[in-house]
């Protein structure tokens, strides 16, 4: 008896698991990369390398209305059944943007879950600290808290004064 239960669920298991090890994973990313386009951003000289669940990005430069913004060291992505996750390592901004970004970005990591199906979890660390907040899909609200490090408040105070400070912590929201 207890084979007929659990005999069903290791196949419906095993077709997710195979289902997802099969997807076209490069497509997604040129997806993804059209829609990026849209928006003026382009990623060039990337190398992708595909894994059983994701795929790696390597050395991509990126455009911004076709000016170099910087480039990434790697990108990760990993596709998961109830947990989906982008791993953005070592960006380094372009000299002509430090005023307006801090030039090394550490680690950012996009998360999504089935269990908080309405939000992207955004964490990110660097030189100018570290960076958590959501983006929520439905109302289109990016909502950010930044423990600054002293780099930051030191270098980049414009940035900082456009920013709510409140118990040690600065926080940005915006609705797009």
């Amino acid at each position: 008896m207890k084979n007929y239960i659990l005999k069903p669920f290791g196949y419906l298991l095993f077709f997710i698991i195979v289902s997802i090890a099969l997807l076209p994973k490069e497509n997604l990313y040129f997806y993804g990369e059209t829609k990026l386009e849209k928006q003026n951003i382009v990623i060039s000289n990337e190398k992708i390398i595909s894994k059983f669940f994701g795929i790696d990005i390597q050395n991509a430069k990126i455009y911004y209305n076709s000016i170099y913004f910087g480039e990434i060291k790697k990108i990760d992505t990993k596709f998961f059944l109830l947990n989906n996750a982008i791993e953005i390592n070592n960006l380094k901004v372009e000299d002509s943007f430090k005023n307006l970004l801090p030039s090394d970005i550490k680690d950012i990591t996009v998360n999504y879950s089935i269990f908080d199906p309405l939000n992207l979890n955004i964490y990110a660390n660097g030189e100018f600290g570290e960076l958590k907040g959501s983006y929520n899909l439905i109302e289109k609200k990016i909502s950010c808290e930044l423990k600054a490090s002293a780099k930051m408040k030191q270098d980049y105070r414009s940035i900082l004064n456009q920013l709510k400070f409140d118990k040690g912590v600065y926080s940005y929201e915006y609705r797009f």
